[in-house]
């Protein structure tokens, strides 16, 4: 592993390829998700909320994703932050922009003492280089009211917990995405998502995954990694933020429309542009 001070040092794309070298897949699918987060409705404060689960990311080839970590340190460097995680991200925006006062901790947050300006072009000069992957996004939500009240109606069986019944609607719609026109010719495919301390959700992730493998010969392996070291998994962490970030404004009743950073991401500005799928 190469130490997170010395990468502006190292050649990104060369160590990207010798760690993407030992997996099957020759397409890598770059997963981060943000699970069981409590969103509060409107006027409510925290007594009616829904808990949402999200994920997101993008997929590309090997190579796609090596001359990516090139691109993406270079502007890392540019703006001298180490890495980019866009709940930190936020945080430091709402603090610049004087939304909310910065908490005792933000000397911690490593965009702390950035002007509003500095954030806002961070952000879009990363966005224009995740949104230009050939396959495209991915990504998805589901509530957790949402998911009970379905149970209840018969339509999800008792008993399935919901970020399995989530994690298994990801694979799916990874697939069904794979049966469109063209996309079946698509190469062995390597998902890879943001590594977790979590056990049980981490097995949750592969005991999801395996199913599929076996019915699916396109599915070559699973992993995990540190998004300091493969840098592709930022900007799956921007996918999935920003998704959470819609489905945030969705609950809330607010207007629905394609933001510049959308359009940067998503190309057309709908989140996923390979795959999607809800429950809400």
């Amino acid at each position: 592993m190469i130490p997170p001070h010395e990468k502006s040092k190292c050649d990104v794309a060369k160590y990207f390829l010798r760690c993407a070298s030992s997996l099957p897949g020759r397409v890598l699918v770059m997963l981060t998700a943000y699970a069981d987060e409590s969103v509060a409705q409107p006027g409510s404060g925290s007594k009616n909320s829904f808990s949402i689960s999200a994920f997101g990311g993008y997929v590309a080839s090997v190579e796609e994703w090596q001359q990516f970590s090139v691109r993406w340190q270079r502007v890392l460097n540019n703006y001298d932050a180490e890495a980019f995680h866009f709940r930190e991200w936020a945080l430091a925006a709402s603090v610049a922009k004087k939304k909310r006062s910065a908490p005792s901790s933000f000397h911690k947050n490593p965009y702390c003492g950035w002007k509003e300006t500095k954030l806002t072009a961070f952000l879009y000069d990363l966005a224009g280089i995740a949104g230009t992957r050939k396959y495209g996004s991915f990504g998805g939500f589901i509530s957790l009211e949402r998911f009970t009240e379905r149970q209840a109606a018969g339509e999800i069986l008792i008993g399935e917990d919901h970020r399995d019944f989530c994690l298994k609607g990801c694979f799916q719609a990874f697939i069904d995405a794979l049966n469109t026109e063209g996309s079946n010719r698509i190469e062995p495919v390597s998902f890879i998502w943001d590594g977790t301390k979590d056990a049980s959700w981490k097995k949750s992730i592969t005991d999801a995954y395996e199913p599929f493998r076996r019915r699916n010969p396109t599915f070559a392996s699973i992993s995990f990694a540190d998004d300091k070291f493969c840098l592709p998994l930022q900007a799956a962490d921007m996918v999935s933020y920003r998704i959470r970030q819609k489905t945030d404004s969705r609950f809330r009743g607010e207007p629905s429309s394609a933001s510049h950073l959308d359009k940067l991401l998503f190309g057309d500005g709908t989140e996923g542009r390979l795959g999607f799928f809800n429950i809400q």
